[in-house]
């Protein structure tokens, strides 16, 4: 059995002009039920080191933006600080070979491509589901996986509600229509603060859309912890679990 944590980044609702969010991303790690355990043992271990006391909290959470940006329970940190822990949650990815997907939609395209688009989140979550698949029957033996990711209370149901429909029907209007069998039950959605996992998720797809909006500029003037971010994301791609990546239409 694979879990899939799930997180989002980049999301402007139907808004498909922004400007500073041109790609909606979607991020899920593939870990393996026998590696849970140690991973999540691992990403709180690194909570400790830098928050003996508040990574107790109920409200604790590695959250990438805000390790990015110095917020909440990050704000008394130095910038190199958190870049260290960004760089040691990657390092989980690495050091666990987990596999990582990742699908991306341009918005401006999307829209160009259709009088009547879909959501954004909705399209990637489609795409996802395509290639979670297709990484299960792939396994030896072959594999069923569990999705689950952040609360969104914008398009929760409708993901549910999608996601059953691709195990009764196929995802016949996906990228590369297929049954859906390997994955099971419902996609389950918890708070983020509550999973280790959902947060290794989280910042994987923050880093990613960060990557992307920051090589769309030119990279002469970017800052030292922006330089960092495009090396983490790099890195990244170096996983043995192997990288799925896409970016559509």
């Amino acid at each position: 059995m694979y879990l899939f944590p799930t997180d989002e980044s980049g999301n402007t609702g139907w808004n498909l002009d922004s400007p500073d969010q041109p790609r909606h991303f979607l991020v899920a790690i593939g870990v393996h039920e026998d590696k849970t355990r140690e991973v999540d043992r691992i990403l709180f271990r690194i909570a400790l080191d830098y928050f003996p006391r508040e990574a107790r909290n109920s409200d604790f959470e590695f959250h990438g933006g805000d390790i990015y940006r110095g917020e909440g329970y990050f704000n008394a940190l130095s910038p190199a600080d958190r870049l260290q822990i960004y760089n040691r949650i990657i390092q989980v990815v690495l050091d666990f070979e987990l596999p990582v997907f990742i699908e991306g939609i341009d918005k401006q395209k999307l829209k160009a491509s259709s009088t009547n688009p879909a959501h954004p989140y909705n399209l990637t979550f489609l795409y996802l589901v395509e290639r979670l698949e297709e990484f299960l029957e792939a396994q030896q033996p072959v594999a069923n996986g569990l999705l689950f990711a952040d609360e969104n209370r914008e398009r929760d149901r409708s993901i549910i509600s999608d996601f059953d429909s691709f195990k009764e029907y196929g995802t016949a209007l996906g990228y590369k229509p297929r049954e859906i069998k390997r994955l099971i039950d419902t996609v389950h959605f918890v708070k983020s603060q509550d999973s280790r996992l959902i947060q290794l998720a989280d910042c994987s797809s923050y880093l990613v859309c960060r990557y992307h909006n920051l090589i769309q500029r030119s990279l002469t003037n970017i800052s030292a912890g922006d330089r960092e971010m495009i090396r983490l994301r790099q890195l990244l791609e170096s996983t043995k679990g192997g990288m799925l990546k896409r970016v559509s239409p």
